[in-house]
């Protein structure tokens, strides 16, 4: 059907959501409550920590259903006696929760705690004790079963932080690890029990004194610095997260260090051969992140805790083998609550996280996040000289995609703009905390038929050597560009599918053009992987 003649240009744009956000409780003040810890789950609900500096409370463990109901205190520290200032993520084996405080206790240095999920049953397993035990724990435990294992930041012979190991009813306290600070400097991550060793980072330490990744045994045996960050432009610098494993590649974040100063996202194999630096932080990508990555059906899942469009941290994903880049699923705001210090939890797919400021109280927040949002349709009309998209509802941001990879935003955020020059555009849509960028446009000089809103996929993508390309019914010329411009393959196609072999091109990011018999020209961005 044609559309009337005022009309000058009008495109169906598919948008595939990246990030679907529920906020699922606004924090309250609550007397100074701070929320920076990652959350657990017995399978039902969620259970968490706060710190707290007031009202004679040295932090509290408090349980949420996941769908925001249900919010309540199980528990109350008090420095003397159980502990202050709980951190870390807790951990829950079938019948009680442990976790730990890093400092108060006996001779307040910091305490090994357990609970059961109704509040009840409180046991404190250990008091450490400083150079004989370590002191400051801040990374959580794990569990093999019978052992609990974790890390203390201070402390030990040497007074720079040690690995041990207790049993879950409090015995047989034993160190693993002194370090040196040459062979690593203050651990605050959580262990990972992965085969036969227990991997894990230090945030200061080695030969250039900017971190390590290390292995040990579970008997204390077999200790090796695996990596020692460079730091400067070239490397990370300062990993505070714990380590994800995706079956292969251990994967993790430093917060310092890499091209901009902003932090690098890392995978290296367990024996430390094949470091690869996956993504050098950016202030638009959001960066320093503190908390660390998810696994979960073939990407990583992780937060940045600051920058971003907004300047409250991000939250992205990337594919475990991918030569570059990330996804970002979601840009946090003062609304939706932001810089998350932690790591996500993983439960039936969906994602929970805690934020540490922001939102109706600025007290920060706990949101799920669901990481395949279903798809959004909006169109696009240009009329006269200006870009006109339909619902009216939502956030929009309109973008110039003639500036490369990184699409420029044009300075209007409402549902309509005036192109500054003639080019190809792109609008990024959000409607309930779902969000994507459509397909670049180029608005045409005529009437168009009516676009149907799956007239131009691309799949797989990120692709390895072959590109499936369908555009509809037609006559169409393909055009693949470089980031400079320059086009590096052009096709004439007559049919509604064709295939493009890429298998010769560099990894990287490129952009195929579709041009339709109407003088509309469409372009989507590819990843050669």
């Amino acid at each position: 059907m044609k559309l009337p003649l005022l009309l000058i240009a009008s495109v169906s744009a598919m948008f595939t959501a990246k990030g679907q956000m529920k906020k699922l409780i606004d924090f309250t003040d609550n007397g100074g409550s701070k929320y920076e810890c990652s959350m657990a789950t017995d399978g039902t609900a969620l259970y968490g920590t706060a710190l707290q500096y007031s009202n004679g409370v040295d932090g509290f463990i408090f349980r949420i259903m996941p769908d925001g109901s249900g919010y309540s205190v199980l528990f109350n520290f008090a420095a003397a006696t159980s502990g202050h200032a709980p951190r870390g993520k807790l951990l829950y084996d079938g019948t009680f929760l442990y976790g730990t405080c890093e400092s108060g206790g006996a001779n307040n240095k910091g305490t090994i705690y357990r609970i059961k999920t109704d509040g009840s049953d409180f046991l404190k397993l250990f008091d450490f004790a400083g150079s004989s035990t370590g002191e400051n724990p801040e990374g959580g435990l794990i569990t093999d079963g019978t052992n609990l294992y974790g890390t203390a930041m201070g402390g030990g012979n040497s007074g720079f932080g040690v690995v041990y190991k207790i049993s879950k009813t409090g015995t047989g306290f034993t160190k693993l690890r002194d370090f040196f600070q040459t062979d690593g400097c203050q651990p605050v991550a959580r262990l990972l029990l992965n085969g036969s060793y227990l991997y894990g980072t230090t945030l200061l330490g080695g030969s250039t004194n900017n971190g390590v990744v290390f292995r040990i045994k579970p008997d204390g045996t077999g200790f090796s610095m695996i990596h020692q960050f460079a730091g400067g432009g070239a490397d990370g610098d300062g990993p505070m997260s714990e380590l994800a494993f995706d079956g292969t590649m251990l994967h993790g974040l430093t917060y310092n260090g890499g091209t901009d100063g902003k932090g690098v996202v890392y995978r290296l194999k367990p024996d430390g051969s094949s470091y690869f630096i996956v993504r050098h932080l950016a202030v638009s990508d959001g960066n320093t992140p503190f908390g660390g990555l998810e696994f979960y059906n073939g990407y990583l899942y992780g937060s940045n805790s600051f920058a971003g469009e907004y300047g409250y941290g991000t939250f992205f994903r990337y594919k475990a083998n991918t030569t570059g880049g990330l996804e970002i699923l979601l840009k946090f705001n003062t609304s939706t609550g932001g810089f998350p210090l932690t790591s996500p939890l993983l439960k039936n797919g969906i994602f929970y996280l805690t934020n540490s400021i922001g939102g109706d109280n600025s007290m920060g927040t706990l949101v799920s996040i669901d990481p395949n949002c279903t798809s959004m349709v909006t169109s696009v009309s240009y009329v006269g000289n200006v870009l006109v998209a339909q619902p009216t509802v939502g956030l929009y941001q309109w973008l110039d995609c003639s500036t490369g990879a990184n699409y420029a935003m044009i300075n209007n955020a409402t549902s309509n703009t005036s192109p500054p020059a003639p080019g190809f555009f792109a609008l990024q849509y959000q409607e309930d905390f779902c969000m994507d960028t459509s397909v670049c446009m180029q608005p045409g000089t005529q009437s168009v038929p009516e676009f149907e809103r799956d007239m131009f996929e691309l799949y797989p993508n990120p692709a390895d050597d072959k590109l499936q390309v369908k555009v509809g019914e037609g006559n169409f010329r393909l055009s693949l560009i470089d980031l400079t411009g320059k086009s590096l393959k052009e096709e004439y196609v007559s049919r509604n599918t064709c295939e493009l072999n890429i298998r010769e091109l560099p990894a990287g990011i490129y952009f195929l053009r579709v041009q339709y018999s109407s003088g509309i020209s469409l372009t989507r961005k590819v990843i050669r992987e």
